[in-house]
């Protein structure tokens, strides 16, 4: 099976758009790694249906397969270390205890909802309309690093550029509520700023992640914070 090849991929890109998939072979050549035979099975088997693909691009949806093996977060940011910044030893800390494995990445390229952060916290599910089989959750810091960094090479495009998206990586709050804020990316002067949500910061722009079946899964970390 020759799993990368254009012949493979023709109705998916076809109806997605040159912008909107990206081949594994791309991947391939942009990050110089290679994708072995099992990976690129499960990547051509674990593509939605023709079915699904007119409403993905109804909504604004991109496809981008994720590594040929597992890479950590650190690994990703070290693909084009100068394009992240890091407010602070810890966030990065956080971060690099991510990992992302072969998978697609069906990420929205448009914001889709604007509200108040305890809000998308709490009733998020309940605002997007669900589509059957297709389960939706904010992306991890390896997973939005990976996203944004493979479309700019890719493209030559910013993924949610002009966004404050939030990952579903926390950082604790020193209160006596023990809150937790979540990790937040956005570019800024052309370079991915990684950063905490400020306690007093009640707006913020939110983004889902349609994730498809990894090829081996990965466990969230048990964060000590």
């Amino acid at each position: 099976m020759k799993a990368q090849g254009f012949t493979d991929y023709r109705i998916s890109y076809d109806i997605a758009g040159q912008s909107d998939f990206i081949f594994p072979s791309e991947i391939g050549e942009i990050t110089n790694s290679k994708y072995n035979e099992e990976a690129l099975e499960h990547l051509l088997k674990t593509l939605p249906q023709k079915e699904d693909f007119g409403w993905y691009k109804e909504n604004d949806y991109i496809f981008i397969p994720g590594p040929p093996e597992i890479f950590s977060m650190e690994k990703i940011v070290s693909i084009q270390p100068g394009l992240f910044y890091f407010d602070g030893e810890r966030k990065k800390q956080i971060c690099f205890q991510y990992s992302l494995g072969t998978k697609w990445i069906i990420i929205k390229k448009s914001v889709l909802i604007n509200e108040i952060y305890h809000r998308i916290l709490s009733d998020i599910h309940a605002k997007i309309e669900k589509k059957e089989n297709i389960s939706y959750s904010f992306p991890n810091p390896a997973e939005l690093a990976w996203a944004m960094l493979i479309y700019k090479m890719s493209r030559k495009k910013l993924l949610l550029e002009g966004y404050k998206i939030l990952s579903n990586a926390g950082d604790g709050f020193d209160s006596p509520l023990s809150r937790r804020f979540p990790i937040m990316f956005e570019w800024n002067e052309g370079k991915i700023n990684i950063y905490k949500l400020g306690a007093m910061s009640f707006y913020i722009d939110g983004i889902v992640l349609i994730d498809s079946k990894p090829l081996i899964p990965i466990p969230e970390p048990d964060l000590p914070f």
